[in-house]
């Protein structure tokens, strides 16, 4: 906020904001946004590098992307986030991790009725039921996370899986059987890097969404080679 920060901010060469948000057992983020996002939107005015390391303990909205060069996803990372997140910065590690869920585009991205969240007023309150008591019915059954997002052609901001990596794979020589699928996975970057191949099946039953069969993350390849 003060001058000399600004300055430093607009004459620097990279900026890293590191963010977060804030959650307990006892109650429901009031939120998804982060805590600093007011921060990325002033650093961003000042400066077209800016990279953002988030450390929330859940989804997040990012309205803010477009204005950013890269986003870390580092949830609550503990006493050694900062050396993890220094090695990847500075490309002592090849970051090859996916995303456990979907970033979505608006806190109401899932179209959640009132039943489902947060509830509706219990009748029969238990005892000890904080006031007002809800009561909440998983009308969503078995689409949930990224199944509800397939199912209503909900297009999100990150889809679960995504992640990047400072270089690139293809995959190639597909062989499928009735037990097994196999392929080959190809580093054709210029660095070194480990690559997380996901198998994403639509069994007749699943009312049109994906599901998540299976995943493996290669050994760390050197450009040019191949696992399969």
């Amino acid at each position: 906020e003060s001058e000399k920060a600004q300055d430093a901010v607009a004459t620097a060469t990279n900026v890293l904001v590191v963010t977060g948000s804030q959650s307990t057992e006892g109650a429901d983020r009031s939120t998804l946004a982060l805590d600093g996002e007011a921060m990325i939107d002033a650093a961003a005015k000042l400066n077209h590098n800016i990279i953002v390391a988030c450390a929330a303990p859940g989804a997040f909205l990012t309205g803010w992307r477009d204005s950013v060069q890269a986003i870390l996803t580092t949830w609550p990372g503990g006493q050694e986030l900062a050396h993890a997140l220094v090695d990847v910065l500075f490309g002592e590690v090849n970051p090859s991790a996916r995303l456990p869920l979907t970033l979505p585009m608006t806190e109401t991205d899932l179209k959640f009725t009132q039943r489902m969240y947060p509830g509706l007023p219990d009748p029969a309150p238990p005892k000890g039921c904080a006031d007002p008591c809800l009561r909440v019915f998983y009308d969503e059954k078995l689409e949930v996370g990224y199944r509800r997002y397939d199912s209503h052609n909900i297009e999100p901001a990150y889809a679960f899986g995504h992640g990047r990596s400072y270089t690139s794979f293809v995959y190639g020589n597909l062989t499928v059987s009735l037990s097994q699928v196999t392929f080959d996975v190809r580093n054709i970057g210029g660095v070194a890097g480990a690559e997380v191949a996901q198998l994403y099946v639509v069994p007749p039953s699943s009312r049109g969404y994906q599901q998540l069969k299976g995943f493996h993350k290669t050994a760390v390849l050197a450009p040019g080679r191949v696992e399969r």
